[in-house]
């Protein structure tokens, strides 16, 4: 056990891939955020943690916050809106829609602005329809940075292995009714939560225009 500098105590996590007697455990080391002369990070920041989230999504726990949410799919990062750029958007086969906001804690812009970006993101989709959400992932960006270029099902289809998978009619209503009621979970994810002083989580409940309730999460990586 190691002493916090807040004063609690704590253990180093550890990865276990089965629960048997031919594995072995390994103990996961935090991640050092180095910075340069200026003060500024040199190789972690909020552009990275987009990426390690769009390539490992089963890294948010959405099952624990949401459960019967079904399995993340990482359709595109900065996804334009008229309030700005969503950092993440995933979607399940589902229909349904999980918006992330990155934001490094020691940022200082984080504590006073996160919330409310997140919240302007899910007002002003809610206002879409399917075609203007699939037009919006066309114009985001993919893991390597590039244009997606791609409809929703496409992207949707390549990550299930064929777009056959998809009951296309029932996706695209279910995805219409979920922008339409507001039903929008979302993440705000960074490597530390400091956002509600010593809590790890937070959970808040934002009314839409529609006196429609969204469920807002913080999450620690």
């Amino acid at each position: 056990m190691a002493s916090h500098k807040r004063g609690f105590q704590y253990a180093r996590p550890l990865w276990i891939p089965a629960l048997d007697a031919s594995t072995n455990g390994r103990s996961l080391n935090r991640l050092a955020f180095a910075r340069d002369m200026a003060g500024q990070d040199m190789q972690y920041d909020e552009s990275w943690l987009q990426s390690l989230l769009y390539r490992f999504p089963h890294s948010l726990p959405v099952a624990e916050l949401e459960p019967g949410i079904g399995v993340l799919i990482p359709v595109g990062r900065e996804i334009p809106t008229p309030v700005g750029p969503i950092d993440n958007l995933f979607i399940t086969q589902e229909g349904n829609i999980v918006l992330v906001e990155c934001k490094l804690w020691r940022n200082p812009e984080a504590r006073r602005k996160v919330i409310s970006q997140i919240i302007d993101y899910a007002q002003s989709i809610s206002q879409w329809r399917y075609e203007d959400l699939d037009a919006a992932i066309r114009k985001g960006i993919d893991d390597n940075g590039k244009p997606c270029g791609k409809s929703l099902l496409e992207v949707v289809g390549e990550v299930l292995g064929s777009i056959d998978e998809i009951d296309e009619a029932a996706f695209v209503d279910a995805v219409q009714k979920n922008l339409r009621m507001g039903r929008v979970l979302l993440l705000v994810v960074g490597d530390g939560n400091h956002l509600f002083g010593n809590h790890t989580e937070a959970d808040l409940i934002v009314m839409s225009p529609h006196k429609l309730d969204r469920q807002c999460r913080l999450s620690e990586i």
